[in-house]
């Protein structure tokens, strides 16, 4: 049995409500249009507004649907929202490993601008981020 049902996925947006409410955090599930399987999902986090509207974004789409054009998808959509939502600057951070999701980004126009030292904490170890970005006009 998965965690990631519709009902789990529902709970998760509930408790992040109060973060949209505030213009802190944003969260959508990624679901197939035909069978309404739960495919992934993606989070938007505010960094900064003011002069900056800047966001972060992360995603997750489940392996039995890479390569099927969902994340290139989100992707896409989450640029359109962002721009309703008045960002201007999109980061996603990327495990210096991670080929695909790098590969990813810049085919939906990301750019990449550097690299994070001892960025990210895992376990007991700081990695490593590659930075893409992607301005919104």
């Amino acid at each position: 049995m998965t965690i990631c049902t519709e009902s789990w996925f529902a709970d998760l947006v509930a408790k992040h409500r109060d973060f949209r409410e505030k213009d802190q955090q944003y969260i959508w599930g990624i679901y197939d249009a035909k069978s309404g399987k739960h495919v992934g999902m993606v989070n938007l986090f505010v960094l900064a507004r003011d002069d900056f509207q800047w966001a972060e974004i992360g995603y997750t789409i489940h392996n039995q649907f890479w390569r099927q054009g969902y994340a290139r998808a989100m992707l896409e959509e989450l640029k359109r929202v962002s721009s309703e939502l008045g960002f201007h600057r999109l980061e996603a951070h990327v495990d210096l490993q991670n080929i695909p999701s790098q590969k990813l980004l810049e085919q939906a126009d990301f750019y990449l601008e550097g690299v994070r030292k001892k960025f990210q904490k895992e376990g007991q170890e700081w990695k490593d981020r590659q930075v893409f970005v992607y301005i919104l006009d």
